[in-house]
């Protein structure tokens, strides 16, 4: 198996699957021989091309157990045209982001190992994918790993900014645009994290 040794991923994401494939798959052939960690392949093989994934069809066996997820390109399918006939529209509409890609994926799960692995992979995107280096950037692939979150928190307490600290990961991790999520999202992340404190209403 032919892989081109370029990093795809944070600087600062070492997480256990995200290491399992750490550089750039070249072909469709290479992908449908890999295996990944249960709920992982699909973003991590995604991710490594310069585009999203979202669910659309789920099988189960006989006992409810997921042992088949489809999967399509997040630019797959079109607007409902309700959407473009809306009359009394208040704010602009945004810009369209489905435009009927065909790129899908099939994962299979083994139970007996826990793992899973792609048996169908159709690369057929009709627009240009992004530079792998940005990818991290979408909005599927945007995470704050648990350290960053503790950190952030901590930081908190002590009167840091939210602009500030995000910073200060950045610069932990070479830079910005090796971070994995924006500003809003750390945001978010406090808001999600406050809502968990009983009695906390800040």
């Amino acid at each position: 198996m032919n892989l081109l040794r370029k990093r795809i991923f944070s600087k600062y994401d070492q997480s256990e699957d995200t290491l399992e494939v750490a550089y750039v798959v070249d072909s469709v052939q290479d992908i449908t021989t890999l295996n990944f960690s249960e709920n992982c392949a699909e973003k991590l093989c995604s991710k490594s091309k310069g585009f999203s994934t979202r669910k659309t069809k789920t099988f189960k066996n006989s006992i409810s157990e997921i042992y088949k997820q489809k999967f399509v390109c997040h630019r797959q399918g079109f607007s409902y045209e309700k959407y473009y006939m809306m009359k009394k529209r208040k704010k602009e509409p945004r810009l369209e982001t489905r435009i009927g890609c065909e790129a899908q994926m099939d994962v299979k799960f083994v139970p007996e190992t826990g793992r899973c692995h792609i048996f169908y992979f159709s690369d057929k995107h009709n627009y240009d994918l992004l530079d792998t280096q940005f990818s991290a950037m979408l909005p599927a692939h945007r995470k704050m790993l648990e350290a960053d979150i503790m950190q952030m928190m901590n930081m908190l307490k002590y009167g840091i900014s939210t602009s500030q600290i995000f910073g200060l990961l950045a610069s932990q991790v070479g830079g910005y645009e090796f971070v994995g999520y924006g500003l809003r999202d750390m945001y978010n992340e406090i808001a999600r994290q406050r809502r968990q404190i009983p009695g906390d209403a800040a």
